[in-house]
C-alpha cells in the first residue's frame, strides 16, 4: 500500500488493510521515503519501502492510499510509473479518496469507470474516465473509492480480486475452475429487441425536424444510456441551442409509432429464454429505459412473464456504465453479483456489468467491442444463438 509522507487518511489506510489481511494478504507499506509518515487524524505508520525501489512485478496489488497529502504523488514519476506497471501486468490496482487521481494521471482511467472524492471528478473524468459518483468502483482489475467511508468495502473489492485470481475462478471463458451461474441479466435494446437502429432513425428523424444532423460518430456514444444522459451527450456535441426536450419528445413519438405493435426479436431470443429455463437459472432485464416502458415492450410481445425481475433505469441513481442497475436486479433476484451473467450489446453495459463483479458476455449489435471491452467481457459472441455455449462453458450446465 502507498502512502503519502504525511497527511494520509487514516482510515483509508488502516481499516483497507485490516480487510485486506483478514483476507489472508501480506501488506508492505512504501512511500517516497522510507520512514514515519504521519496521518491526517493522527495516525502513525512505518514505511517499510521507497517508492523508487519498487516494481509492480513484485506484488499481486498496488493500492493507493488517499487524504490530503496524497496530492503529493499526484505527479510523483515513481507513483505513476507503479501504477502504469500494475496496469500494463493487470495486477490489482486501487486508489482511494484523492488517489485515483495518481491513477488518471498515470494515463490507466483512459475509457474506464471509476470514481474519486467528489471534488476531484471532473479532473478524473478529463483523463478520460467515467465517474461513477459516491462508493466502490471495480472495472477490470481496478478498484476505486470515493472516501473513508468505503475503506471496509473498498478493501474487501480489492480481496475478492486476489481471491479470484489465486483460485483460477476468474469469469473468463475457458478458465481452469467452472464459474456457478445462478442467473442471468438481460439488456433490452439491441440485445433482445432490434430497436437500436430504430431509436437512431427516430433520433436522426427528429433532429432533422428541427434542422440539425446527427452523425453516427455521436449517436453511438449514447448507446445503453439512460434518455437524460443521451440528451446531455447530444447537447454537447451540437451546442446549448439544441432545442433538446421538443426534439426527445419528437423522438419517443417516432420511435413508438416504428414499435407498434411490437418491438422486433433478435433472432435466437426465445430458444435462449427456452435453453436457460431448462438450465433452471433466474433471469432479469435491467435496461436504461423507464421500468414502465420495459414491462410495455415484454408485454407487448408475450415475454414479460418469461422474467423474475425487472429493473427500469428510472429505478436507480446511476445509469450505466456505473452498476447500479446489474447490482439491483442481482439483489432483487437474491443473487450474488459473482454467480450473475450479464448480456449486453454496449459498451456502457458492460463496463456497468464488469463493475458490479458479474460475469459480462457481449453480443456486439451497432457497436463492435474496444480493446478495453473485450478485456472486461468474459466472452463475445456473434449472437444470442451462440450464448448457449457460452452458458455451458462457464460452468452453468
Amino acid at each position: 500500500m502507498v502512502v503519502p509522507p504525511e497527511r494520509f487518511r487514516d482510515e483509508e489506510l488502516f481499516d483497507t488493510r485490516a480487510v485486506v489481511e483478514a483476507g489472508g494478504h501480506h501488506v508492505v507499506v512504501a512511500s517516497t521515503r522510507a520512514g514515519e509518515c504521519l496521518g491526517s487524524r493522527g495516525g502513525r505508520v512505518y514505511a517499510e519501502a521507497a517508492l523508487d525501489a519498487q516494481r509492480a512485478a513484485d506484488y499481486d496489488a498496488i493500492v493507493f492510499v488517499g487524504g490530503g497529502g496524497s496530492r503529493l504523488l499526484w505527479r510523483d514519476e515513481d507513483a505513476l510509473r507503479l501504477a502504469r506497471e500494475a496496469a500494463d501486468t493487470a495486477k490489482v490496482l486501487g486508489a482511494i479518496c484523492l488517489a485515483p487521481v495518481i491513477l488518471g494521471n498515470a494515463g490507466v482511467l483512459q475509457g474506464r469507470a471509476a470514481t474519486v472524492s467528489g471534488s476531484e471528478a471532473r479532473t478524473i473524468e478529463a483523463c478520460g474516465a467515467t465517474y461513477t459518483g459516491p462508493g466502490v468502483t471495480v472495472d477490470g482489475s481496478i478498484v476505486t473509492a470515493n472516501g473513508p467511508k468505503s475503506s471496509a468495502l473498498f478493501g474487501q473489492r480489492i480481496v475478492d480480486l486476489l481471491a479470484c485470481r489465486e483460485g483460477g475462478s476468474s469469469a473468463s471463458i475457458g478458465s481452469d475452475g467452472p464459474v456457478a451461474v445462478k442467473a442471468v441479466i438481460f439488456d433490452m435494446d439491441g440485445l433482445m429487441f432490434d430497436t437500436e437502429r430504430l431509436a437512431r432513425d427516430a433520433w436522426r428523424r427528429a433532429m432533422a425536424e428541427h434542422g440539425y444532423a446527427l452523425d453516427d460518430s455521436v449517436y453511438l456514444t449514447a448507446v445503453g444510456r439512460t434518455v437524460e444522459v443521451a440528451c446531455r451527450i447530444f447537447l454537447d456535441a451540437l451546442g446549448p441551442d439544441l432545442p433538446i426536450d421538443d426534439i426527445e419528445a419528437a423522438k419517443a413519438r417516432y420511435l413508438q409509432e416504428m414499435l407498434t405493435p411490437g418491438p422486433p426479436l433478435k433472432e435466437g431470443l426465445v430458444a435462449l429464454l427456452d435453453g436457460i429455463a431448462d438450465l433452471g437459472l433466474s433471469t432479469a432485464v435491467a435496461s436504461s429505459t423507464a421500468r414502465a416502458e420495459v414491462a410495455r415492450r415484454l408485454s407487448s410481445v408475450g415475454l414479460l412473464e418469461r422474467f423474475d425481475v425487472v429493473v427500469g433505469g428510472d429505478e436507480v441513481a446511476l445509469g450505466k456504465p456505473a452498476p447500479d442497475l446489474f447490482l439491483r436486479a442481482g439483489e432483487d433476484l437474491g443473487v450474488a453479483a459473482a454467480d450473475c451473467v450479464v448480456l449486453e450489446d454496449s459498451e456502457a453495459g458492460i463496463r456497468a456489468a464488469a463493475a458490479a463483479g458479474m460475469i459480462a458476455v457481449m453480443v456486439p449489435d451497432l457497436v463492435e467491442p474496444s480493446p478495453v471491452v473485450r478485456e472486461l467481457a468474459a466472452a463475445v459472441v456473434g449472437s444470442l444463438s451462440e450464448v448457449p455455449g457460452a452458458l455451458r462453458e462457464l460452468g452453468s450446465a
